[in-house]
């Protein structure tokens, strides 16, 4: 469960629905696990002490713990929507289970391998992307020198260009798988097929007088990049 409150909202409407929330688990005997329970602030501003300046917040008599980082659904959300962490934590857990394939498999076969990658390794480097793809050049590279690591170890490609190991190998790179999943939930968006508004995401640009079709996006100014790189 996720209770969120606007920082233009009084700080005490986050406190009522924590009170409302005990109430409920009591009323229905329901025991919530309040050390997993923590609280986290997201904003742009820096050098400020989130635990000096902001109000404790209660479950019952269990103080919620103030949070840089929160772990959601395997996303490690941190306090400025960047996904730094995320990004290194996915990257190592990658590099080490690519370097597992390749001590433990005996044999040196590049389909092989390369099936054992795409099975064990990239999903774990293409989870829930749409949320978290990264726009730095530093993170993006990050994610993709998994599998540039990979494929230069496998027997014979050692001395090829990345975009020519990827070819024999029939991959794509890393970035461009991600990009396709964005324009499949794009399409999926406009066409009302999963449960997103429309409006709430992406804005059609309502030019009447060019050519070309009706689903044509228009893109707004953004005053942060949190926005500006956003799905």
């Amino acid at each position: 469960m996720k209770l969120y409150s606007s920082f233009t909202h009084s700080l005490c409407d986050l406190q009522i629905v924590c009170d409302r929330l005990a109430t409920w688990a009591e009323k229905w005997q329901l025991r919530i696990a309040l050390n997993k329970c923590n609280i986290q602030r997201i904003s742009n501003r820096d050098g400020v002490n989130i635990t000096d300046c902001s109000p404790n917040y209660k479950i019952g008599a269990h103080v919620l713990h103030w949070s840089d980082e929160t772990r959601d659904l395997k996303v490690i959300i941190d306090k400025k929507l960047n996904f730094n962490s995320h990004v290194s934590a996915v990257a190592h857990k990658a590099h080490f289970r690519a370097s597992l394939i390749l001590r433990t498999f005996k044999t040196r076969d590049p389909i092989v391998l390369t099936q054992a990658f795409i099975t064990y390794v990239r999903p774990l480097l293409e989870y829930c992307t749409i949320v978290w793809s990264p726009y730095t050049v530093s993170n993006i590279n990050k994610i993709e020198s998994c599998q540039r690591w990979f494929t230069k170890r496998i027997k014979g490609m050692s001395g090829m260009q990345y975009s020519e190991r990827l070819a024999c190998l029939h991959l794509e790179s890393l970035q461009t798988r991600r990009l396709k999943c964005d324009l499949k939930i794009c399409y999926k968006t406009i066409h009302s097929e999963i449960a997103i508004l429309n409006d709430d995401f992406l804005c059609s640009r309502k030019l009447t007088h060019t050519r070309g079709h009706n689903y044509q996006l228009f893109k707004g100014c953004s005053r942060v990049n949190i926005h500006k790189y956003f799905f």
